[in-house]
């Protein structure tokens, strides 16, 4: 991200916790919308700055892009980290479902402990 997307980034972040905490947000719902007020907030900044600029805020370059790296498939679980290929081959007959989750990483494992 550029300095400029980051910046942006960080405000929307920043009023989302202010609109948050001064509304005493609970549940879902009210949550969403202090997020969306605060995109808003964002949005209309970022549209302030471009306008001021005279270019677009939003860059084309993208850290996947840079990376290489293919946009996830919906279906099939491709391209998400926390999936290897062993936790999308279908169980075998007589291999409890238990067994066909030992390849993929949980949310606390280390990359380097799958399969111990």
């Amino acid at each position: 991200m550029t300095p400029l997307e980051l910046a942006l980034a960080s405000l929307s972040e920043a009023t989302a916790i202010t609109l948050h905490r001064d509304r005493n947000s609970q549940r879902f719902p009210a949550l969403e919308r202090d997020a969306t007020d605060a995109g808003a907030t964002a949005g209309e900044a970022r549209k302030v700055v471009e306008k001021r600029v005279g270019r677009s805020v939003v860059s084309s370059e993208n850290y996947l892009h840079l990376k290489g790296v293919r946009g996830r498939e919906k279906k099939s679980g491709r391209g998400l980290p926390w999936k290897s290929s062993a936790a999308q081959k279908p169980a075998q007959q007589g291999e409890s479902p238990d067994r066909q989750d030992q390849g993929q990483l949980l949310l606390f494992d280390e990359p380097g402990e799958q399969g111990k």
